[in-house]
């Protein structure tokens, strides 16, 4: 009978590496941009996040707001308290 041997360095290495800060798959975090703002970078922070152009952002959010979908003045506002700030 053959026992096959498991490597467990494999799996203590992934281990390690999800706990390191340092690490190559970093989670993406939503944070107000310091680079692409107008006002306080909330629009600039929600573009880099979803990986687009941030005129699309403020263009939807500007519709948004003319339209009254959603009190978007009430949702940019919390937006801006809540989103920490780009370092």
């Amino acid at each position: 009978m053959y026992v096959e041997r498991i490597d467990y360095s494999s799996i203590r290495d992934i281990r390690r590496n999800k706990h390191n800060k340092k690490s190559k798959c970093m989670t993406k975090k939503l944070k107000r941009s310091q680079t692409n703002r107008m006002l306080t970078g909330v629009c600039g922070g929600i573009a880099e996040y979803m990986n687009v152009d941030a005129t699309l952002v403020r263009v939807a959010f500007a519709i948004a707001a003319v339209l009254g979908v959603g009190a978007p003045g009430i949702v940019y506002l919390i937006l801006v308290f809540i989103m920490p700030d780009e370092y």
